[in-house]
C-alpha cells in the first residue's frame, strides 16, 4: 500500500513538474520570435566630410560668377551644407579657362595633385566640351555642319572615356557627375539651329559614354539655361512668327531676307535680345543666377545616387 501511495506521489510531483515548466519554455520561444521581428535596418550615418574634385574647363573654374563663389563648385559645397547641418564639404576645383577635352585629358594624366584628390574624394564633378564645339565653329561660323560637330563630339567622348578611367584607377567606386552643354547662342539666333542640334547631338554623345560606364551620370543644363526666362522665351517665340510670316509672304525662302533681331513685334521694345542667365561681358558663361540654375541641376542628380557619396560606409 505505501509503494501504490509512493508511485502516486511521484506522478503526481511529475504533472506537477511539467505544468510548471511548460510555460516557461513556451515564453522563452516566444520572445525570441518577438525579438528577431523587432529588428530592422540601420539608418545610414551621414559623413561629417565630404571632399568634392571638380575637373574641367571655365565652367569649373567659375568665369562669370559676379558673386565669386567659383560658380557651380562654390554653390554646391554651399547647398550641401545647408541640406546637411552637420557637413563639412571640402572642394578642390581643377577648372582651367578655355581647355578643351585634349587638355582636360592631359592634365589628369599629368597633374599628381589632382590624382591625390581624386583618390580622396566622395564624388567627381566634371564639365568638358564647350572649347571643343567652339573650335568647330570657329573655322567656318557661317557654315557648321553636323557632320563636323559629330566628329568633333566623338574625339570628345574618347578622351570623356579615358578621363573616366583614369579616375577609376585612382578610386574604383568614386561616382562621377558629368554637366552637359547648353546653347549660349540660342536667345541671339534662335532662327539658327544649327547650334541646337549640335547641343543636343552633342549631349546624346555623352550620355552614351556615360553609360558604359559604371557610376557616372549626366547633368542636364541645357532646359534651363538656353532659352532663358519666361519673359524671354515669350518675346523669342513673337518674333520666330513673325520671321515665319514675313518668309512666307516672301518670294524667297533664305534665311537672310530677315533679320531676326530686328523684327519688332507688339509689346517688344528690345531690338537686341540678351538671355537673362548668362554673363553680360561675353554672352556665353552663365552668369551668377545661371550657375545656380547649373547647381540646382547637378544637386538634383546627386541626390538621386547619395547613397555612393553622402553615407558613411558600414
Amino acid at each position: 500500500m505505501k509503494k501504490i501511495w509512493r508511485i502516486g506521489l511521484l506522478l503526481s510531483l511529475f504533472s506537477l513538474s511539467l505544468g510548471v515548466l511548460s510555460p516557461v519554455i513556451s515564453a522563452t520561444v516566444t520572445d525570441t520570435v518577438y525579438a528577431a521581428k523587432k529588428k530592422t535596418k540601420k539608418t545610414p550615418k551621414v559623413k561629417k566630410k565630404i571632399q568634392i574634385t571638380a575637373i574641367g574647363d571655365s565652367l569649373t573654374y567659375g568665369v562669370g560668377d559676379g558673386a565669386k563663389n567659383h560658380g557651380y563648385v562654390g554653390l554646391i559645397k554651399k547647398t550641401i551644407e545647408k541640406k546637411y547641418k552637420s557637413v563639412t564639404v571640402v572642394t578642390h576645383n581643377y577648372g582651367v579657362s578655355g581647355d578643351t577635352s585634349a587638355q582636360i585629358l592631359k592634365r589628369v594624366q599629368e597633374n599628381k595633385k589632382l590624382q591625390e584628390d581624386v583618390k580622396n574624394s566622395d564624388a567627381v564633378v566634371m564639365t568638358m566640351g564647350g572649347n571643343d564645339i567652339m573650335h568647330v565653329i570657329e573655322k567656318d561660323p557661317a557654315n557648321v555642319t553636323t557632320q563636323a560637330v559629330s566628329a568633333q563630339a566623338q574625339t570628345m567622348g574618347q578622351n570623356l572615356n579615358q578621363i573616366i578611367s583614369l579616375v577609376r584607377q585612382q578610386q574604383s567606386e568614386v561616382p562621377v557627375f558629368v554637366i552637359g552643354l547648353y546653347n549660349p547662342f540660342y536667345v541671339l539666333v534662335p532662327t539658327v539651329t544649327t547650334m541646337q542640334t549640335a547641343v543636343a547631338n552633342w549631349n546624346d554623345n555623352t550620355k552614351n559614354v556615360l553609360k558604359m560606364n559604371v557610376e557616372s551620370y549626366f547633368v542636364p543644363v541645357d532646359s534651363v539655361l538656353t532659352k532663358g526666362d519666361k519673359k524671354t522665351q515669350k518675346i523669342i517665340n513673337k518674333r520666330l512668327k513673325a520671321v515665319a510670316k514675313e518668309k512666307a509672304s516672301s518670294s524667297t525662302s533664305s534665311s537672310s531676307t530677315t533679320d531676326f533681331t530686328a523684327v519688332t513685334v507688339k509689346n517688344d521694345t528690345k531690338k537686341e535680345l540678351v538671355n537673362p542667365y548668362l554673363y553680360k561681358k561675353d554672352h556665353f558663361h552663365p552668369n551668377h543666377t545661371g550657375y545656380v540654375r547649373m547647381t540646382n541641376q547637378l544637386y538634383q542628380v546627386m541626390t538621386k545616387h547619395k547613397s555612393l557619396w553622402l553615407y558613411q560606409k558600414n
